[in-house]
């Protein structure tokens, strides 16, 4: 099921700075292939083979995303939160049969077995349509009765009408199935000229609430934050999707859909925090972001920093 089952706390060596501080913490020593039960477990998902897009490479995300991740510290000077005491685990990546018809019950799958031993569990994609199976994936543990909610931060609906699943379609075929839909449904982000009327239409008639970039902007972070707990109330936990895509292709032009407009990267940030702080988040996953692509790691940083402000906000929840 893994490709680093085995060696695994050898491979994640591979993604440390030679030129460390001797008296910084970092987020390495948090790592523990030996911990049964976990704050926080990762996976990786290298799959792209949902792009609709000539921008293909997400299949290579996970590793670079790791070699950012992997030279934190554990202090965040921004909140002055200290991470350390949060346990993590990071079992490598899905060994995926990418030729194999059915590579999204593989997903859903691997998502279910290796999430079961952590309140949390980080997905390292991938392109955006890994989210249908690992949103089931993560489901399939029912640690609710409740349910579960989901809530996208992407520039895009992603409701194409397709019959197949893939990186624009993926979230019609969650909403159409009946037995898989979320509680609610959230779309943070949104921006540009990306689709006609109808997909609006859609989203409304099946419930789902967006949130557009420019009211992101207008109102703030805290506010949309409220918006968002209101709208899942009581309803359980959540899964949330990070489009990287979501954000200005200034700040993030390593994606295979970027476009001017979307969120600056200290919003998608803050954004992520306040949401793991307020909401029971049982499933992330970080989708869309194509290294072959990027310019001086800027995508990749941001990526990572996305994991770093899920600890804090998991932090935040494990203080006594």
């Amino acid at each position: 099921m893994l490709e680093h089952e085995d060696d695994w706390e050898f491979e994640r060596c591979k993604y440390t700075d030679k030129f460390r501080d001797p008296n910084s913490t970092y987020t390495s020593e948090m790592v523990n292939s030996r911990f049964k039960r976990t704050d926080v477990s990762m996976i990786g998902v290298p799959y792209d083979g949902g792009i609709l897009s000539h921008r293909r490479g997400a299949k290579l995300a996970p590793d670079f995303i790791r070699k950012s991740f992997y030279n934190f510290t554990n202090y965040c000077s921004t909140h002055e939160t200290e991470l350390s005491g949060l346990s993590i685990r990071d079992f490598g990546d899905l060994a995926l049969r990418n030729n194999d018809t059915n590579v999204y019950d593989q997903i859903q799958r691997g998502v279910t077995k290796f999430s079961r031993s952590s309140k949390t569990t980080i997905i390292l994609g991938g392109d955006h349509s890994i989210t249908l199976p690992s949103f089931n994936g993560i489901r399939a543990q029912e640690r609710d009765a409740n349910g579960i909610n989901l809530l996208v931060i992407d520039q895009h609906y992603d409701v194409r009408d397709y019959n197949f699943v893939n990186s624009g379609s993926w979230l019609r075929h969650l909403l159409l199935d009946k037995k898989a839909k979320p509680d609610s449904t959230v779309i943070l982000g949104s921006h540009g000229f990306r689709y006609p009327e109808s997909y609006a239409k859609f989203l409304r008639d099946n419930g789902v609430k967006t949130i557009s970039g420019y009211y992101i902007h207008t109102y703030g972070i805290k506010e949309v934050v409220k918006e968002v707990v209101n709208t899942i109330g009581g309803k359980g936990h959540a899964y949330l999707s990070v489009d990287i895509d979501a954000v200005d292709q200034a700040f993030a032009p390593a994606c295979s859909g970027s476009s001017p407009g979307g969120l600056m990267s200290y919003e998608l940030l803050e954004l992520v925090r306040e949401l793991t702080q307020k909401i029971s988040l049982d499933g992330i996953d970080i989708t869309e972001y194509s290294p072959p692509f990027d310019i001086g790691d800027i995508t990749q940083k941001l990526a990572a920093s996305v994991i770093m402000e899920v600890l804090c906000g998991v932090r935040s929840k494990t203080r006594v």
